[in-house]
């Protein structure tokens, strides 16, 4: 009997979505206090024209962090999860070979049918180590049935099914 050992779902996604959201709340609501703190700012002393062009340069680059990480986690989420619901996803079936895991840390390699993955070092929206306590994936031999979507050179599962 075949087992599904981990999916992606709307809710887990959408949690995590929704916290590295907040993140990014976080980033803006720090733009928007430098904002208003350049503004009050007295500009009339070459020590205030220093002092402002600083907080501007500031501003500037919290800006350009808070819309960088923006865009990553909107990417990140349509990218992975939405293209898997939508069906957009590649499938490979296959034994686990080349099996490598570094204990006490998050790596984890292995091939399928000459499909590489590094769950480790994959966006959070697929399956990683940082997810279980161990890996479902257990070693060379293993039978199983991965969907995944090829991102940011990697590979992201979204799907891992044990074939009996």
């Amino acid at each position: 009997m075949n087992q599904i050992l981990f999916e992606v779902n709307w809710i887990g996604s959408l949690r995590s979505f929704f916290s590295e959201m907040v993140l990014c709340v976080l980033f803006s609501v720090g733009l928007v206090r430098q904002i208003r703190a350049r503004n009050k700012m007295d500009r009339s002393k070459t020590r205030g024209q220093i002092k402002y062009i600083t907080e501007t340069a500031s501003i500037i680059s919290w800006g350009i962090i808070t819309a960088v990480l923006i865009v990553a986690v909107c990417n990140g989420y349509f990218d992975i999860i939405v293209a898997y619901k939508l069906g957009n996803y590649c499938e490979v079936e296959g034994m686990v070979e080349d099996f490598r895991i570094r204990e006490g840390c998050y790596d984890l390699y292995f091939v399928i049918e000459d499909v590489a993955f590094s769950p480790g070092q994959t966006a959070s929206w697929g399956y990683t180590l940082l997810m279980t306590n161990k890996s479902v994936i257990q070693g060379n031999g293993q039978h199983l049935k991965i969907r995944y979507i090829p991102y940011g050179g990697d590979n992201a599962i979204v799907y891992i099914e044990q074939i009996e």
